[in-house]
């Protein structure tokens, strides 16, 4: 048996399993209005996947339908369904760690510019000491007690770690911070994490309100799909609108600043994902990227730190051409559970 609905002059006629024959002229949002008596429902409509058997889905492009074709009022063909002791709730594929599904990303890629070139804090030997020295006139001062054509590159790391360890960190990340310049003066590259410092990224207020928002965003997101996580879209069913930087006076007390300050990147995945019947339980994974190396303006007159040595001594280990330490990745990621029901 079919029904006829009726409003604000637009009319649809829905079969009893919730099957609608597109006409020529209709589009998704006049259903919407016939049925629910608003435009904003063309989410709640859908096709069989792969056609003409397959099970249905909701439609991913609203703007993509044919006239001839068959379309489906979801809330129909559930309730239908749900009468002959079927689901209209296909599969969902079991994510794998093979196989995970991103669901929010940076527009920006670790150590690189929004146009893919090397981001400047990560270049490392590209200045000559009259370069630098031209940054600011305290680059002067450095060259005069200790020559940057000669001073051993020990000399530029003892400063670089008396300023981290007696201004910028203390207790557990003070330790962080050791390693890190170890690192740093290994020359080695590449990426760099510390499950010391990923706690205190974690723990962190910021981190943790961005994490909570992503994980309802990511239930509203499998409701919307019918539990099928592969159909989300990153960016747009999932989006990031909390800041990721830890800057307050603590942060900078205790060694996170100086660590981590502002995240470049950042990156969520789904790595394990079941659904049985209308219960949905997986593991989503949250990696966050910074960069451990230093660009001019870091150091030049616009900002404070130049005034420090040990900031200025970080600049020359990274920059001066004759020594051209390598900067790298910070990594902290961690892992969380979900679960939930359609």
């Amino acid at each position: 048996m079919s029904k006829v609905y009726s409003n604000g002059g637009h009319t649809v006629t829905v079969a009893d399993d919730g099957a609608i024959v597109v006409k020529p002229g209709d589009w998704l949002s006049k259903y919407s209005m016939a049925i629910h008596r608003d435009f904003n429902h063309v989410n709640e409509f859908g096709r069989k996947t792969p056609a003409p058997s397959g099970p249905v889905k909701p439609v991913q492009n609203v703007d993509q339908i044919s006239a001839g074709e068959t379309l489906y009022h979801l809330p129909t063909h559930r309730e239908w369904a749900r009468r002959r002791g079927g689901t209209t709730t296909p599969p969902a594929p079991r994510v794998s760690r093979a196989n995970p599904v991103l669901i929010l990303k940076s527009d920006r890629d670790p150590g690189k510019k929004r146009d893919g070139a090397i981001a400047n804090d990560m270049l490392f030997g590209d200045y000559s000491k009259n370069r630098i020295i031209n940054i600011r006139s305290m680059f002067e001062w450095d060259d005069i007690r200790n020559d940057l054509d000669t001073a051993p590159a020990s000399v530029f790391f003892d400063k670089l770690e008396l300023m981290a360890t007696s201004l910028f960190a203390m207790g557990a990340l003070e330790g962080n911070i050791k390693r890190m310049i170890a690192r740093f003066k290994s020359n080695t590259g590449g990426q760099y994490s510390d499950v010391i410092l990923t706690q205190a990224v974690k723990a962190h207020a910021r981190c943790v309100k961005f994490e909570n928002e992503t994980r309802q965003r990511l239930h509203v997101a499998i409701k919307k799909y019918q539990g099928d996580v592969t159909q989300i879209i990153p960016n747009i069913d999932v989006q990031k609108t909390t800041g990721l930087f830890f800057n307050t006076k603590t942060d900078i007390a205790n060694g996170l600043t100086i660590a981590i300050n502002d995240v470049w990147a950042w990156r969520v995945e789904v790595v394990e994902y079941e659904l049985l019947n209308n219960a949905y339980k997986g593991t989503y994974k949250i990696t966050l990227y910074d960069h451990f190396g230093l660009d001019e303006p870091d150091v030049d007159n616009s900002k404070n730190y130049g005034y420090l040595n040990g900031f200025r001594s970080w600049f020359i280990l990274q920059h001066l051409n004759r020594f051209a330490y390598r900067p790298f990745l910070t990594v902290a990621s961690w892992e969380s559970t979900f679960s939930g029901r359609l």
